[in-house]
């Protein structure tokens, strides 16, 4: 098994520390402790803390790509995809805590990330919804990129420190916009016909 190098650590612990206490309640000196390095040492790979968190959001946005095609892969069918899709959205380890911080003090990481999620997921997502579409699952009068901006749009919005400061179960609401959007875009037709199915 490959020992971790310094790097790796500091990067891991960074991630860890950031996700359980938020990017500003966590400091270079409980990063070096937990590590165990000198804070120099991170200073001296990172530069800043700043350079650090670029390396978390780096590290988050090649996880990602691999944990959502295996997701979508294990579908047996376009339902079943999007339904993991909106797991994988769900699974999301950075706490809200820490996309607040993001958001607000960060607001160039934060947009990296959604940039990412545009160019490299919502492509992908986008085909799932054409082939539901062919298969006669989801409804073929809307368009796979409209459903998907305005998927896009939620998650943007709920993102927002303001709006999630507003709901007190961010899961909770997260699960019942899915709903909405899981039984607003399955062609009734086929709800009817797989109802004994399920």
């Amino acid at each position: 098994m490959r020992v971790k190098s310094k790097r790796e650590r500091i990067i891991e612990t960074g991630s860890t520390l950031f996700r359980q206490n938020g990017i500003q309640n966590t400091s270079m000196e409980q990063i070096a402790e937990a590590v165990p390095v000198s804070k120099m040492t991170i200073y001296n790979y990172f530069q800043s803390k700043e350079g650090l968190l670029d390396q978390v959001v780096d590290r988050l946005l090649s996880n990602w790509d691999d944990r959502f095609r295996r997701m979508v892969g294990e579908a047996d069918d376009a339902i079943g995809a999007l339904k993991n899709m909106a797991r994988f959205w769900d699974a999301e380890p950075y706490s809200e805590l820490f996309m607040k911080d993001l958001l607000e003090y960060y607001p160039v990481l934060a947009q990296r990330m959604f940039s990412y999620s545009k160019e490299h997921l919502i492509p992908e997502a986008e085909k799932l919804i054409f082939r539901g579409q062919q298969s006669g699952q989801l409804r073929k009068d809307v368009s796979p990129h409209v459903l998907m901006v305005f998927m896009l749009g939620l998650k943007e919005l709920f993102a927002r420190p303001e709006m999630l400061a507003s709901f007190e179960d961010i899961h909770s609401v997260s699960e019942q916009i899915t709903s909405i959007i899981y039984y607003g875009i399955i062609n009734p037709e086929w709800r009817e016909r797989t109802a004994g199915k399920q």
